[in-house]
């Protein structure tokens, strides 16, 4: 099974706990993209489900929240094929810098890893 990372990273001139609490955040979603969202909790153990439109079409996801680092690794996995999608905040030099990285692990690709 070949497995395509995509993943897009970058530096933020805000602190890693407030960027860290707005990911975390399901109420701040954008709402072109997000139809619907019902929220199960907050952090580790949290349910969710949400409606995304994407490349013209909405598809489902039901997705189960983890927290292997609180307060600087997330990550939302899929609960139907597994796809896992990590968000990952590093404080940078200083305290209002914050270096920003989101993952998403696809299998059955062709492709070995994509940068955005």
């Amino acid at each position: 099974m070949k497995t395509a990372i995509a993943a897009a990273s970058r530096s933020i001139h805000t602190p890693a706990d407030v960027i860290y609490n707005i990911i975390a955040d399901f109420r701040i979603l954008p709402k072109p993209y997000f139809q619907s969202l019902e929220e199960g909790g907050f952090g580790e153990g949290t349910i969710t489900r949400f409606q995304m439109s994407l490349l013209g079409q909405t598809q489902r996801f039901r997705t189960r929240i983890s927290e292997p680092e609180p307060g600087r690794v997330r990550m939302e996995t899929d609960i139907n094929i597994g796809t896992p999608t990590t968000f990952t905040v590093s404080p940078l030099t200083g305290e209002a810098h914050t270096q920003v990285t989101i993952s998403t692990e696809l299998k059955n690709q062709r492709s070995e890893a994509v940068i955005l």
